[in-house]
């Protein structure tokens, strides 16, 4: 059989997503998103630019150390 997986209440409230929308509350909550509001995944107030989308920059922000790290001594070119 399948193992039973458990988690403490503090790990569950890290993942909770109230509206559904792929991204956790308190991610919404720290960048000033709605929590309750699962549209909010496919605006683009997150970007400066408007080319990507809130949920698209979660997924960014997921990876950021990994991306940094990457490009470390590299050469970034600006996108226009």
């Amino acid at each position: 059989g399948w193992p039973e997986y458990k988690a403490s209440s503090s790990e569950i409230e890290k993942v909770k997503d109230t509206d559904g929308d792929g991204m956790p509350d308190w991610f919404e909550d720290q960048y000033g998103l709605d929590k309750t509001d699962a549209s909010d995944g496919n605006g683009k107030s997150l970007d400066k630019c408007g080319r990507y989308t809130d949920f698209e920059m979660y997924l960014h922000y997921l990876v950021r150390d990994i991306v940094s790290d990457q490009n470390e001594g590299g050469d970034y070119q600006k996108l226009s």
